[in-house]
């Protein structure tokens, strides 16, 4: 029986976790000839971040989309011409997937099922989203060609949520019981709070994500109030039909968002919660980050995914690359 953290995950091995997975959901996939419209189905559809684009002639797998991508091409649309033009969303909704993802400068990781879940976390906790797990030998590598033999993608919250199913091991953190204002997770979390207001276009508020990098935005009322969260994931439920929805203020987008249930309020912490109960949290609602507010309501800190995960490594560095 494992006595720390690093023991237990040093002895799961990923393909363990991608069999879990494959149980719970299918992997899904788009063809790199499909439009973007294709992808942003598939993503709304199966209420997923990132989806791996397939090479439809050779069935290697040539990166994965993520959508913070599809969020910085909508940017370069928006900035090349206006929303009342009906090319811009034609530009947006029919582009080649493929071409898209070569846009990205991002690469994925790509990790050997038999690599260990501490391998793979040592990297998610750095900031990376997902890796690519593939069947075979490898060294963990940044995606430079096309992958075959892929079994699927593990992602931070496959990690929060092997915790909300195994809740004995969050009792090996070494700060399990503290509070979160007393490991530090404000000071050093790698995000600061970016806000919008709630009457700006949400076209403008997607190219702050965009601009800014951030993964999200908290949207505030008159009185710098939380009222919603909008994320990259957000733009998956836009479509040809419902593209004009981007030139509405943001608080109109997000009521229709609301009522097609793309979105919910946005989840918040107490700083005296004990990570133990931010983790228990984080894996029953299914978000990537939450807000800390003041009595007034006003959102002073957040916390994502990154944050948690960096305290499950507690005294090591982050490695630089893969």
């Amino acid at each position: 029986m494992p006595t720390t953290l690093k023991g237990l995950f040093e002895n799961i091995p990923l393909e363990a976790m991608m069999i879990e997975n494959w149980v719970r959901k299918r992997l899904v996939l788009v063809g790199n000839n499909q439009p973007l419209d294709k992808a942003l189905q598939r993503l709304n559809r199966h209420k997923i971040t990132s989806i791996p684009i397939v090479n439809e002639q050779t069935g290697g797998i040539i990166g994965i989309l993520e959508s913070l991508d599809i969020v910085n091409y909508l940017s370069t649309v928006l900035d090349q011409d206006t929303i009342n033009s009906s090319v811009a969303r034609w530009d947006f909704n029919l582009m080649n997937c493929g071409q898209l993802l070569n846009t990205s400068t991002k690469k994925c990781t790509v990790m050997s099922n038999s690599a260990s879940m501490y391998e793979a976390l040592r990297i998610l906790a750095r900031g990376e989203h997902c890796v690519m797990v593939v069947d075979g030998v490898c060294q963990t590598h940044f995606q430079e060609r096309e992958e075959e033999n892929i079994l699927g993608v593990f992602t931070q919250s496959d990690v929060i949520r092997f915790f909300s199913n195994n809740p004995y091991w969050i009792k090996m953190l070494p700060n399990f019981c503290k509070r979160l204002n007393e490991v530090g997770i404000f000071g050093n979390n790698s995000e600061q709070v970016c806000t919008v207001d709630q009457n700006v276009l949400a076209c403008d508020a997607f190219q702050t994500i965009a601009k800014s990098n951030c993964s999200g935005l908290a949207i505030l009322d008159g009185q710098r109030r939380l009222v919603a969260h909008l994320s990259a994931s957000n733009i998956r439920g836009i479509n040809r039909t419902n593209f004009q929805l981007l030139r509405r203020p943001l608080f109109e987008f997000l009521q229709r968002d609301r009522r097609r249930g793309w979105w919910t309020m946005p989840i918040c912490l107490n700083a005296s919660d004990t990570l133990e109960k931010a983790v228990l949290q984080f894996g029953s609602t299914r978000v990537h980050q939450m807000y800390v507010c003041d009595p007034d309501g006003k959102p002073r800190h957040v916390v994502t995914l990154t944050d948690l995960l960096r305290h499950f490594l507690p005294g090591e560095d982050q490695p630089k690359n893969a």
